[in-house]
């Protein structure tokens, strides 16, 4: 499935700072060609090497344990952006994501909320996030979802500290219950929620407690109930849902065949960041073993001073994958961008974009894993999905998301060769001219004037020439030094107006880099007052 959506020119972006930056790829991969979901699933299946049967979305809504919550919509109320999106990478040809409506929502206590949504398909059936019944002649689908100690975080293999949820629906008329049997002769009966049309279906989702996790006393069967107990329908998957995947999770981790790969730590200063979120440390993990060099995963963790909020957009990591700085993105020649982006719909998601030019394009959460805690933020990808070779090496940048963000390295990259002792490719000579983009600045006369610009240059050294003028007549020519140029934020140079200069003027900006490369010009206007 093509997720892929164009990013527009950088020149169409708000004025360079990479919060409005990370709004405006948002509400670009919230349209027509958004990008896929379904990080729970995909990332439960990374950790334990699991097919625990459905791919689902961990969207924060719902609750759980004594009352189911009713808050299916109105016809006439659009779901989350989210939620479509999610329905239309997701779903078959036909289902209309628009008439989505959340079925179930349950609130649990130190686990957040867990949502049901559903799609009606124009086939007359209906999608939930576990599966599809498109012409409804399935009379019970049962699916089961095993989750980590709380809804923004992954399961760990070999923990207890899971929750596990048993979802399913029927579009059997006359439904009104499911009844839970376990293998030590107890049942246990929860309601189903039922959809008015075009969905016309019940659903339910029941938290298996834990005491039921174990041989003896783990389910063997769930049958759909009418209201005077008259058994409609039965499924007795479950059975090999519990062995295959909660018995596999709760088993502790295989040993590591071989040496573990190499891991490096990466430091940043404490304290240097204007923003909420101060980066102090970046730790790559590479998840290969000796048998495994070939679909290993590759793992970066950022730590920072401040609280982690999950429910927005977060620190991100750029790859520079082949360690060459004048090829792929302006940030420093990365290749890949894997960001924490805020849903709008109360849990951010991570995103994998993709170097066009100087920017990135297209945004997808398919094939990344997550974590989150109180002071850290994990990503997790595929070598394979990066097309990096087992023993290849990679440059990283951090940084968070705010109007002055925070680097880690300050300036460049970090260096992460997986062999000991190997040196990424020497680099040729620098061919590739900078970018810059100038900002409409105020100033008042008499005072000195910000100048703002966006200078993007991959080895990140710059000068900059700043003409100023006044209809056509040159005012002041400013150079600036040779120094770091930070893409992940707006600079700005200081004029000191003169006391009988007003009205609007205009300026240009065109940056050289070390190499002797000059950029295009930028033009913008400065009002004084």
């Amino acid at each position: 499935m093509n997720t892929e959506s164009l990013v527009p020119p950088l020149r169409e972006l708000p004025p360079g700072r990479l919060g409005w930056r990370a709004q405006h790829l948002r509400a670009e991969i919230s349209g027509d060609e958004g990008y896929g979901f379904g990080r729970t699933r995909a990332i439960a299946i990374a950790a334990a090497g699991l097919a625990l049967l459905a791919v689902l979305l961990a969207t924060p809504s719902l609750g759980l344990r004594d009352s189911i919550v009713h808050v299916f919509a109105a016809a006439n109320q659009r779901p989350p952006e989210l939620i479509q999106t999610y329905f239309k990478n997701n779903g078959p040809t036909g289902v209309i994501p628009g008439k989505a409506r959340e079925a179930i929502r349950l609130s649990i206590h130190g686990y957040g909320t867990k949502s049901l949504w559903v799609a009606p398909m124009r086939s007359g059936g209906y999608c939930t996030m576990f599966g599809c019944n498109p012409h409804r002649e399935r009379p019970f689908d049962v699916s089961m979802e095993v989750t980590g100690p709380n809804s923004k975080s992954p399961p760990r293999p070999g923990s207890r500290d899971l929750h596990v949820f048993i979802e399913g629906a029927t579009p059997l008329h006359g439904a009104a219950r499911v009844a839970i049997r376990f293998e030590d002769g107890n049942s246990v009966r929860t309601p189903l929620v039922r959809l008015p049309k075009p969905i016309d279906a019940g659903f339910f989702v029941y938290e298996l407690p834990k005491d039921h996790w174990d041989a003896g006393k783990r389910p063997v069967s769930l049958a759909v109930e009418s209201a005077d107990d008259k058994e409609l329908a039965r499924d007795t998957k479950i059975v090999r849902y519990m062995r295959d995947g909660l018995a596999k999770m709760l088993a502790p981790p295989p040993a590591p065949r071989g040496l573990p790969a190499p891991n490096a730590t990466f430091t940043d200063p404490t304290g240097d960041a204007g923003s909420s979120l101060d980066i102090t440390k970046v730790d790559v993990t590479d998840g290969r073993t000796a048998g495994e060099l070939s679909g290993g995963y590759i793992n970066f963790e950022v730590t920072v001073a401040g609280a982690v909020n999950s429910a927005e957009d977060g620190p991100l990591v750029a790859l520079d994958l082949d360690q060459n700085p004048d090829t792929g993105s302006a940030f420093y020649g990365t290749e890949v961008e894997i960001a924490l982006v805020g849903s709008g719909n109360g849990e951010a998601e991570p995103v994998l974009y993709r170097a066009h030019g100087w920017d990135f394009k297209g945004g997808s959460g398919a094939g990344v894993s997550w974590s989150v805690g109180p002071h850290t933020v994990g990503f997790g990808i595929k070598r394979s999905a990066l097309g990096l070779k087992p023993n290849a090496g990679l440059n990283i940048v951090a940084a968070s998301v705010a109007s002055h963000p925070d680097t880690a390295p300050d300036i460049g990259t970090f260096n992460y060769q997986p062999v000991a002792g190997t040196q990424p490719p020497p680099l040729g000579r620098d061919r590739r001219a900078p970018k810059v983009f100038a900002y409409d600045s105020d100033g008042v006369h008499g005072k000195a004037a910000k100048l703002e610009y966006w200078v993007l240059e991959g080895r990140g050294k710059t000068r900059q020439v700043i003409r100023i003028f006044r209809g056509r007549r040159l005012l002041k020519t400013i150079w600036t030094p040779l120094a770091d140029a930070n893409p992940f934020d707006v600079t700005d140079t200081m004029w000191q107006v003169p006391q009988n200069v007003h009205g609007r003027l205009r300026f240009s900006v065109r940056s050289v880099d070390a190499a002797g490369n000059r950029s295009s010009l930028s033009r913008a206007t400065l009002v004084v007052h």
